[in-house]
């Protein structure tokens, strides 16, 4: 007779990983890198950024701007240049990707991986439909990066 614990897995018998503090040098080229990709983002910002706006059920060609001081995120019409929305990145309480649990009645569930949520601190949520998925996480983390940075810049 042969009990369970004869047939112990074999990661159980392996010695725990070592902790290894990280290289100060690969830090700083990982912040190098996210400071590069967050400042591309908002040269392109700046210039305009194709999405789309969801609201009521609509949904809106759109060009996002930031303002040169990174203080105001605009969505407005990329050609008949009508401003949909003008908020300070300061009231902009959270930025979400919908797929990540957020209900957005008005999207349909192949386009969900597509589309940010910046949860206002008042008024509506403000919904954004980018062009892939891969558009949609680069604004996701480079909004939340501004927002905080435009909190420090106070």
């Amino acid at each position: 007779f042969v009990t369970a614990s004869a047939y112990a897995s074999p990661k159980r018998n392996r010695a725990p990983k070592p902790i290894v503090p990280a290289d100060p040098a690969s830090e700083t080229e990982k912040r190098a890198r996210l400071q590069e990709f967050v400042k591309d983002f908002a040269k392109c910002a700046l210039r305009g950024i194709p999405c789309s706006m969801v609201q009521r059920q609509q949904t809106r060609q759109a060009a996002l701007f930031i303002d040169p001081k990174l203080q105001r995120l605009m969505l407005q019409h990329p050609v008949a240049q009508n401003i949909f929305v003008d908020v300070q990145m300061s009231d902009i309480k959270e930025v979400i990707g919908a797929d990540h649990g957020e209900a957005v009645p008005s999207v349909s569930e192949p386009r969900l991986p597509r589309v940010a949520v910046l949860k206002m601190n008042e008024g509506p949520d403000i919904c954004i439909l980018e062009s892939s998925s891969v558009n949609r996480d680069r604004m996701v983390l480079c909004l939340r990066i501004l927002k905080i940075y435009s909190q420090m810049a106070k």
